[in-house]
């Protein structure tokens, strides 16, 4: 176990050990670099500080047996925290966000025991035996519908999962996602540039990282019926998403509607664009809304 509680920058080969499996950062660390952290025992790091900046591998590379099972943030959320994760994405960050506890808990990505396939479709069945949307497949030219069916393999479906949807280069002028599915995982559209419209669940508790990213097309999002088509921009999330994480709807110019009555954060470049473009927005959040983060 190692705890640092002073101001800390970690330079390259920074912490290195074969038998450290707890380490702690308690005062602000102003720079991780790039494998300055390289402990293939370490199974929990704690950063209770401010996170200035961090380099994309601070803990190693993609497939690197240096990466640590958990990584526990707390009370810091600049885009900067992903950055370590963002070469290998092999993480899934869990957010607790209140006006008493802000933390983010990096979880190492399980990669499925089993992956199943249905039409256009990839999934595998969770710890809950719900299908977890793996990966779309399906190729096709000319804009259409997609509808994402309610069940797989007789299984609800109740997550996009992270990357299902990424960079695709068919042109989508609607997808409807089931009222089934809770939850859209980091990245699950990013990238994605001829997608218009996305009719989400109105039971959609969770948006993740970066999960309409570089969907530059994007032109609504919403349950069912809850917009008008013909004149686009609007955002609208269910009561039960309180916060809109980091980098969700960067580069998204044409949302400028928002409409979120359960969302008290929004966390770092959630609307950032890369461009420069200014917008002006009309938005409707939580009465208890108290938190934007920088350059949201």
């Amino acid at each position: 176990t190692l705890t640092l509680d002073a101001t800390v920058s970690i330079g390259e080969n920074g912490i290195v050990s074969d038998s450290l499996e707890t380490l702690t950062l308690s005062g602000d660390v102003e720079t991780i670099a790039a494998k300055a952290i390289l402990c293939p025992s370490l199974k929990k790091v704690t950063i209770n500080g401010d996170l200035v900046g961090c380099a994309t591998s601070a803990f190693g590379h993609r497939g690197d047996d240096t990466l640590p099972d958990t990584v526990v943030v707390n009370n810091c959320f600049s885009a900067d925290v992903y950055d370590m994760f963002e070469e290998f994405l092999d993480y899934v960050g869990e957010v607790t966000f209140t006006d008493t506890v802000k933390q983010i808990v990096f979880k190492k990505y399980v990669e499925p025991a089993e992956i199943f396939t249905e039409d256009v479709y990839q999934y595998y069945i969770n710890e809950k035996g719900e299908a977890v949307i793996y990966k779309y497949t399906g190729k096709h030219k000319g804009p259409v519908h997609l509808f994402v069916p309610e069940t797989l393999g007789g299984a609800p479906v109740t997550v996009i999962g992270r990357r299902a949807f990424e960079d695709l280069e068919s042109d989508f002028e609607f997808i409807y996602l089931p009222d089934t599915v809770t939850r859209i995982e980091n990245n699950a559209f990013a990238g994605s540039k001829k997608i218009s419209t996305i009719r989400i669940s109105p039971n959609l508790e969770s948006i993740g990282h970066r999960a309409f990213c570089g969907a530059e097309g994007l032109w609504a999002v919403g349950p069912y019926n809850s917009f008008d088509d013909t004149e686009g921009g609007d955002l609208i999330l269910s009561d039960a998403i309180t916060y809109i994480p980091t980098e969700a709807f960067k580069d998204c110019p044409y949302i400028t509607q928002i409409q979120a009555n359960g969302v008290i954060a929004v966390l770092d470049g959630a609307f950032r664009q890369s461009r420069g473009n200014n917008r002006y927005f009309s938005e409707t959040f939580s009465e208890d809304f108290y938190w934007v983060g920088d350059g949201a």
